[in-house]
């Protein structure tokens, strides 16, 4: 016997179950691919700085969240925003890394830091609206 039941109209397709637990478990599955999406980018990267003005008179853009897989620094735009610096300097001082970003909202730029040895690390992130900067650790 099937565990799912098929109508055909001419103006839909009706799904329905004959199981509730396959609902629910659907239902869960769908639930958390929202709310863990921290999940699959790795470790996030706890920022501090100015970001936003209260005198600017459109709404601001949220700041993009950071997040370390690996050897893998994750940049997630949360909102569309053009021009932003990000700067990666290592303990002691120098510049790893430096690179200028414009992307629209959800997009997610990956930098590679595969040829740096492990140790303390501070990534910047510079734009119109402000400044973050945030500290990690690369194993």
């Amino acid at each position: 016997m099937s565990q799912y039941c098929y109508f055909l109209d001419l103006r839909r397709i009706e799904f329905k179950f004959k199981n509730m637990k396959t609902l629910e478990f659907i239902v869960f599955l769908f639930l958390g691919c929202f709310l863990f999406p921290s999940l699959a980018y790795g470790d996030d990267i706890p920022t501090h700085g100015k970001w936003g003005d209260e005198y600017y008179r459109s709404l601001t853009a949220l700041p993009p969240t950071l997040s370390i897989e690996g050897d893998l620094l994750n940049v997630q735009f949360r909102d569309a925003l053009d021009d932003l610096t990000i700067q990666i300097l290592d303990e002691q001082g120098r510049v790893v890394y430096e690179g200028c970003f414009s992307c629209c909202a959800g997009e997610i730029q990956h930098i590679s830091l595969e040829n740096e040895t492990a140790g303390l690390y501070q990534v910047s992130l510079t734009h119109k609206l402000g400044w973050l900067v945030g500290d990690f650790y690369l194993e």
